[in-house]
């Protein structure tokens, strides 16, 4: 499993919305981020706090 920062995306809180999934890089999802639904494409780039970009 891999835990995803969705880019320019805040939950109510104001922190960064996660995605955990067994999908690989290139996979593209769709998330309802609050604004509508969103597509993100997961990437193999890792992030300093160890997620993986989307």
């Amino acid at each position: 499993m891999r835990r995803y920062t969705l880019l320019n995306c805040v939950d109510a809180d104001g922190n960064p919305v996660l995605h955990v999934t067994t999908r690989r890089a290139g996979t593209i999802i769709r998330r309802d981020v609050g604004r509508g639904p969103e597509r993100f494409e997961l990437t193999g780039a890792q992030m300093a706090d160890g997620t993986y970009v989307a």
